[in-house]
């Protein structure tokens, strides 16, 4: 009999072992809603992530080439009216992949010249025969490059050199 309990037939070691409660298994709802909170933004973050890195890689690309563009004409400058390619009479322009700078640090590239005789109104032209030039320069440089998925593109940078 279980003492304080007179309506009892177990004894008092039977009804004590069936009364302690064993550990309880398992999460509750808030645990259970809180991890997939965290599942979620770390499912999102990583698939997001890859995107992310290409696009900085792509405008660390971006940058360099506009940084090789403005180096080779800053180089062209420097040199002056009478270092730039020769125009002929009957042409507008003169183009030339000689770049002066290098091109190393971007994958795949190109660079161009293009040398462009330009009239007072700032407009391609040529010199026709008894015709006087400009001596008006307009300079294009462009560098190109191609990268892995999307990472390729071009970036033109323009200036005008005079005599």
């Amino acid at each position: 009999m279980v003492p304080g309990n007179p309506f009892s037939l177990r004894p008092a070691s039977a009804v004590s072992a069936t009364r302690t409660r064993k550990p309880a298994r398992g999460f509750t709802l808030p645990e259970a809603l809180l991890s997939l909170l965290v599942m979620s933004i770390t499912v999102v973050v990583l698939a997001t992530y890859p995107h992310y890195a290409l696009q900085v890689k792509h405008g660390r690309h971006l940058e360099q080439a506009n940084q090789l563009a403005h180096q080779e004409l800053e180089a062209r400058r420097q040199a002056g009216y009478s270092a730039l390619p020769t125009v002929a009479n009957a042409s507008q322009s003169a183009t030339s992949s000689t770049m002066l700078t290098s091109l190393s640090a971007l994958p795949n590239a190109t660079g161009t010249v293009t040398v462009t005789r330009v009239n007072s109104s700032m407009t391609p032209s040529t010199v026709a025969s008894g015709g006087s030039d400009t001596n008006r320069r307009r300079v294009d440089v462009t560098i190109s490059w191609t990268g892995q998925s999307f990472d390729s593109g071009s970036q033109t940078i323009t200036t005008l050199i005079s005599n």
